[in-house]
């Protein structure tokens, strides 16, 4: 399969592969949407944040394994802003096949307060409630429409209750 090796860096670091983020993927534009949405990797999304514009690049394209090779040559160890040692591929579970036990687990292990996001509870008429989609579901609205009437003012009997942890 063919892949590119790309690199992001800021205006300032252009041309120093030393710096910047090193990647590999075989859909560089989903990739570099990914990075931009924060959905990728946490250092370059708080690099998109504070530099607001990057430099994105395609140093290399070729099969997987050699731009594996050449991310691992740039990449031996943690540096700059890649948090792991270049040429491995992130673990992933796609293809897997789930029990149907296991398929009814893995929601509820994010949810609620289990989810590192969590930060507290709906209330709605005195009944609290672990996560928007619980709190919509009892009330049989949408969730969009608990945190709208959680934060207006037309609804006090909707709360949302921040909990420190």
């Amino acid at each position: 399969m063919s892949c590119v090796l790309y690199h992001i860096c800021t205006r300032e670091q252009e041309g120093d592969l030393s710096k910047g983020y090193i990647g590999i993927t075989s859909r560089p534009l989903d990739r570099i949407d990914k990075h931009l949405s924060g959905k990728g990797s946490v250092v370059v999304g708080r690099a998109v944040k504070k530099y607001q514009k990057l430099s994105y690049s395609v140093v290399f394209t070729g099969p997987r394994k050699m731009m594996l090779t050449l991310e691992k040559l740039l990449r031996p160890e943690k540096m700059a802003w890649n948090l792991v040692s270049g040429g491995g591929m992130p673990p992933s579970s796609k293809g897997k096949t789930w029990t149907s036990r296991q398929a009814k687990l893995i929601p509820l292990a994010n949810s609620g307060k289990n989810n590192p996001k969590w930060k507290g509870f709906w209330l709605i008429d005195g009944v609290k409630y672990e996560s928007m989609q619980k709190a919509a579901s009892a009330v049989g609205c949408a969730k969009r429409t608990v945190r709208n009437r959680a934060l207006s003012k037309d609804f006090p009997n909707w709360q949302f209750e921040e909990v420190e942890r």
